[in-house]
């Protein structure tokens, strides 16, 4: 291991050297201490965090290397593709609302690849989004951590509140107008470099989600193109 990168609900993240290619390596360390899960439910959640992957073959979406278990340490892990880049909030710093448009355009690609074989994110937010450069020297997305595409279970709020649709706050019926909903949240907030609903405490988060409609993306300054704001509505 050479260093860790992060860590999320589905276990933490290093970067590592195998065979002289650098990758990430997610690693699950089994827990019998978890409040409200038990051993059995985070591993069938991680293994399938590693099912979802390695079916999917876009190239604004992670790609999946291996999955194995460690017996001296006892871990669970999974290896991917490694991006050297930000994530898509500070990627965008400084870059004008053309040049973020087109990122989205890519995540909103991703996105539609996704659904397209019957898989849902539910955690779109800028940390898993990430900006790299592709082979030409091009801004590229990166679409990571699908560790809630199958996580569902009854009292747990899993995921980033101020930007979850409010059917996830609420914990009613999700399908992919969820992941456009946060999608659409993120791009504003890049575009602005304010969440419009992040809020003080979660039930304050709810309310705006439910009841208040952000104002127009332009007018929020004078660089943002009209343009944008039916296609923020939209989303929003």
């Amino acid at each position: 291991m050479i260093e860790p990168l992060g860590e999320g609900f589905g276990g933490a993240v290093y970067l590592v050297d195998c065979d002289g290619e650098r990758l990430a390596l997610k690693q699950l360390r089994m827990r019998s201490d978890h409040e409200v899960l038990s051993s059995k439910e985070i591993l069938d959640n991680f293994k399938q965090e590693f099912s979802t992957l390695k079916k999917l073959n876009h190239p604004n979406i992670l790609r999946i290397v291996d999955f194995g278990f460690e017996s001296k340490e006892n871990f669970y892990y999974f290896t991917t593709e490694y991006i050297e880049g930000k994530d898509i909030f500070d990627a965008t710093r400084g870059l004008t609302p053309e040049e973020i448009e087109e990122l989205f355009v890519q995540s909103f690609r991703a996105l539609g690849y996704l659904h397209s074989q019957g898989v849902f994110h539910f955690d779109i937010k800028p940390t898993n989004i990430l900006v790299g450069l592709d082979e030409n020297g091009d801004r590229t997305v990166k679409l990571i951590d699908f560790g809630l595409t199958a996580f569902q279970k009854k009292g747990i709020l899993a995921g980033s509140p101020a930007f979850m649709a409010p059917e996830a706050l609420l914990e009613e019926a999700r399908d992919g107008r969820s992941d456009l909903y946060s999608l659409g949240v993120t791009w504003y907030t890049c575009l602005t470099g304010t969440n419009p609903f992040k809020a003080s405490d979660m039930q304050k988060t709810i309310d705006l989600q439910r009841v208040w409609h952000p104002p127009r993306v332009s007018t929020q300054s004078a660089k943002i193109p009209p343009y944008l704001d039916p296609l923020l509505e939209k989303h929003l």
